[in-house]
């Protein structure tokens, strides 16, 4: 799959499935505390701050690694995020470049590090209508919840019971402390195993280029309508 770009250098989705071939990939890509198996693979060209995007200010502040930095801080705290690397890629044999080559966090993600199976998942993207994986009723329900009294606790037990209260704390310092200036209205994945009565929904970093930009940039104070 091809994402379209502004750019020429495009970024492309590997997906393992049949009939075209094996449905997994078996590699320690990510080292070892990622995943050696996978459904899907990312080769992310990179857009914002990139030096290949027909805009000056673009490669003045080209520095590549700020999507995986938010990520690897996610994972670092506790949470669950996509493992990267950067890569040099030749198809065929004629050089396309370095590339940000990351997982997806999909439901085949969020089954191998949170276990179950992937068809369970519940998996939103973006916005409360992005349905990757399942439906949006359970997500739908999660923000039904958010906007009651939290004060009261009930209301906050209930919301507890459905959200992973510590992993959301964690996925919400990672944005605020790298002052995300792109996100909350979207560049987000959501994640809910629905038949596991333990299962809670948890967000997964994504496409978090907009970061460390300035020490003015304050991103507690912005509403954020697709996250509780």
């Amino acid at each position: 799959t091809l994402c379209r770009s502004k750019a020429d250098k495009l970024s492309m989705r590997l997906k393992f499935t049949e009939p075209y071939g094996p449905t997994k990939l078996d590699a320690p890509i990510f080292g070892p505390e990622a995943t050696e198996r996978f459904d899907t693979i990312i080769l992310d060209a990179v857009l914002n701050h990139s030096w290949h995007i027909p805009e000056p200010s673009a490669a003045r502040t080209a520095k590549f690694i700020q999507d995986q930095y938010v990520a690897d801080l996610q994972n670092a705290m506790g949470g669950t995020a996509p493992h990267a690397r950067f890569q040099h890629l030749y198809i065929n044999g004629l050089y396309w470049g370095m590339y940000y080559v990351h997982e997806r966090p999909d439901e085949s993600f969020a089954a191998t590090y949170l276990g179950g199976d992937k068809e369970d998942y519940d998996i939103i993207k973006h916005r409360p209508s992005g349905v990757v994986n399942g439906t949006n009723e359970n997500y739908l329900a999660l923000l039904g919840l958010a906007r009651q009294d939290l004060s009261v606790d009930a209301n906050y037990e209930r919301l507890a019971a459905v959200l992973d209260i510590d992993d959301f704390i964690v996925y919400m310092l990672a944005n605020f402390y790298t002052g995300n200036d792109d996100w909350g209205n979207h560049n987000w994945y959501a994640s809910f195993n629905r038949v596991d009565p333990a299962g809670r929904w948890r967000y997964h970093s994504w496409d978090a280029e907009i970061v460390v930009n300035s020490v003015r940039q304050n991103g507690t104070i912005k509403k954020n309508t697709g996250v509780p």
